[in-house]
């Protein structure tokens, strides 16, 4: 493994967890809670409702892979990356995405939803919605798609996620 990249995952991590540890008082929504059926209805009527608050961000970020793999939860997920209220939230979105393992990468790359919604935070970064740092977090995980073994990058929906990553980013580049 990259010694560059592990150190960045590590610092993405730590950010995330920094970034995550500044929420509200109130208590939130367990994964379980959120991942299931009530519990995620609940959270997407808040969404709807009240738009992105800090709350609702704090657990879509906290069950980033199970929500964005779910085909409801997906919706949350992209509401989130789409209307970061603030910066530190922006940050908050972009150093969640960056802290991801691999196999966690894998499984939202190979998945439909999975992959959509990383396509909405790659799009996003791209598209200087984020600052320049989180545009480089967003580098970083495209070059971790990029690098996942063949055996994930043959399935259907890693091929659409590869395709798109390649046409956002080359375009920028330009």
């Amino acid at each position: 493994m990259d010694p560059a990249a592990d150190s960045f995952r590590r610092s993405a991590s730590n950010d995330a967890l920094r970034l995550g540890s500044s929420s509200s008082s109130r208590s939130s929504t367990s994964s379980q809670q959120v991942a299931g059926g009530a519990g995620l209805r609940s959270l997407i009527r808040r969404i709807k409702e009240y738009g992105v608050d800090q709350e609702a961000l704090h657990d879509v970020m906290r069950n980033l892979v199970a929500l964005s793999t779910h085909w409801l939860g997906s919706y949350a997920v992209e509401a989130c990356i789409a209307r970061c209220p603030t910066p530190l939230d922006r940050e908050l979105v972009a150093a969640t995405f960056a802290a991801l393992r691999d196999h966690e990468v894998a499984q939202l790359v190979q998945d439909e939803y999975g992959s959509c919604v990383l396509q909405r935070f790659l799009q996003s970064a791209a598209k200087d919605d984020f600052m320049e740092v989180e545009n480089e977090q967003a580098r970083e995980l495209a070059r971790r798609i990029e690098q996942l073994p063949e055996t994930v990058l043959e399935q259907a929906h890693a091929k659409k996620a590869v395709k798109a990553i390649r046409r956002m980013f080359i375009r920028q580049e330009d």
